[in-house]
């Protein structure tokens, strides 16, 4: 009897094994890797790159033709978020000496970035965001300098096909040391296409 009762358990908990693994789902992992090719490795260097980026104020816009970031991957293949450091920022426009155009009565800036590197992240939710992001407007009449910031910058993306973020109307606030004359509020649009080693980045949840 002691026999076929021990049998019995191990049969009962042989069957809540199976019932227990097959009910439990592995957690999907957001895979950023080059469109038909494999997995990007940790330390591998990213470019996004976006047309008509632009910083609505008060004051006026401004609009740069490209915005161009460099990243270095730092984790992928997560259950959570994928994380990089954005290392450079570079903005150029139509105007004399690659500075952007803007509508303020200031003319023309050249856009120089502060406090690199910022966080990156990729969510398994399909969003982003960017940490501590700032950056500086050298207007060309006057000589009159406006710096913007924000906390976060959100983001969104799509997986399935090449990885094109989009930021959407993010707040900016004015930063300390800027001029009186300068807009205290702002807000940032534009998508970047995502390429390395100028390929195309796809985003896969698996």
């Amino acid at each position: 009897m002691k026999r076929i009762a021990l049998l019995g358990l191990t049969l009962v908990a042989v069957l809540a094994f199976t019932v227990s693994a097959v009910g439990a789902k592995a957690k999907p992992q957001l895979i950023l890797k080059i469109k038909g090719g494999a997995a990007l490795k940790s330390g591998a260097v990213l470019e996004g790159s976006a047309p008509g980026l632009t910083t609505t104020t008060t004051l006026g816009n401004l609009e740069c033709s490209t915005n161009i970031i460099t990243l270095t991957l730092e984790k992928n293949e997560q259950t959570k978020a994928d994380t990089a450091k954005v290392t450079n920022s570079v903005d150029t426009g139509t105007e004399e000496e690659g500075n952007c155009k803007t509508t303020t009565p200031l003319g023309a800036a050249k856009i120089t970035v502060q406090k690199l590197p910022w966080a990156q992240s990729f969510s398994v939710k399909k969003t982003g965001e960017i940490k501590k992001v700032e950056f500086t407007g050298e207007f060309q009449k006057g000589a009159v300098k406006c710096g913007f910031e924000a906390s976060k910058i959100k983001e969104s993306f799509e997986t399935g096909k090449a990885l094109e973020i989009k930021v959407t109307k993010q707040k900016l606030k004015q930063a300390k040391g800027s001029a009186g004359s300068c807009p205290k509020t702002g807000t940032l649009e534009g998508t970047y296409k995502v390429t390395s080693e100028g390929k195309e980045v796809k985003a896969e949840l698996t």
